[in-house]
């Protein structure tokens, strides 16, 4: 869809997918969380994200964010 719909080059197709893919895992205990997703290399050069570093793992799935535990519990 990123090439087809948007015509992004290959190189920055899998870049944006490499991204949001994570995030959009069906899975709620599967799915990353976006404070780790901050630092993922695609926002290096993002507008505003100069020095925006987080103490969470890239890929992190939600593990110490309050609440997270008990609604991926309801969805088990």
């Amino acid at each position: 869809m990123l090439r087809e719909k948007y015509h992004f080059t290959v190189e920055e197709a899998k870049r944006i997918s490499d991204f949001l893919m994570p995030m959009l895992d069906l899975i709620p205990a599967e799915r990353a969380n976006a404070g780790g997703m901050a630092n993922h290399a695609f926002m290096d050069s993002t507008k505003g994200m100069d020095s925006v570093k987080l103490d969470i793992d890239v890929g992190s799935k939600g593990d110490g964010i309050e609440g997270w535990s008990t609604e991926i519990k309801k969805t088990r």
